[in-house]
């Protein structure tokens, strides 16, 4: 999902688990993207083990200052929001932001992955060539509100109809730490693609 444009940096943590389990030991420009296997985050199935361990760590998430929340299609995004620039660019150990799938009846939310979100007029490093899929949403004016075009998704800044210009949000990679359609940087936020993910999750967990 998205952002808004010149969004506060970050701040420092209380708590790293959430973030840090996300993309441990990442090399986010490893390839197997269109495969969706494990090669984008390490090489290795323990880190989407981790990722689906974390399913009680959504608390602890908001506790350590991920509290800027989106929602859109099953899956709630936790966006970082303290003042610490270090959570901005491609860091695995603290993502910008986590990504639950919450839409599974009788289950906490299951972390699906981390999004990482470049700062102002700055370009994600292609450091995994095309499967790295940096892209920006384009943000309009929907009744005063700021708003993701496409989704519906309402950011908290306010704007004005009769005086806004379009804009884009800042640059921005999904990495998935959990089985996904269209593999591991896939940027299909779809609900069948959310349902999809979360249900392996759990296949997996399971």
């Amino acid at each position: 999902m998205a952002t808004v444009p010149g969004r506060p940096a970050r701040g420092t943590p209380q708590c790293r688990g959430p973030g840090g389990l996300a993309c441990r030991g990442a090399r986010c420009g490893d390839r197997g993207g269109d495969r969706g296997d494990d090669a984008g985050l390490g090489g290795t199935r323990r880190a989407r083990r981790h990722g689906i361990r974390s399913i009680g760590w959504h608390a602890l998430a908001v506790a350590a200052g991920y509290t800027y929340v989106l929602k859109t299609n099953g899956e709630e995004h936790l966006l970082y929001d303290g003042n610490n620039p270090g959570y901005q660019g491609l860091n695995p150990q603290d993502p910008s932001s986590l990504v639950y799938a919450i839409n599974m009846p009788g289950h906490a939310p299951i972390l699906l992955g981390a999004m990482f979100i470049m700062g102002d007029r700055q370009n994600g490093p292609q450091t995994g060539g095309a499967l790295t899929r940096w892209h920006a949403h384009l943000v309009i004016c929907v009744h005063g509100h700021q708003t993701i075009a496409g989704f519906g998704v309402q950011l908290r800044d306010r704007c004005n109809p009769a005086t806004w210009r379009n804009t884009y949000t800042a640059q921005m990679l999904h990495v998935w730490v959990v089985p996904y359609p269209g593999g591991v940087f896939s940027d299909d936020l779809s609900t069948t693609a959310t349902n999809a993910a979360a249900r392996a999750a759990l296949a997996e967990h399971g």
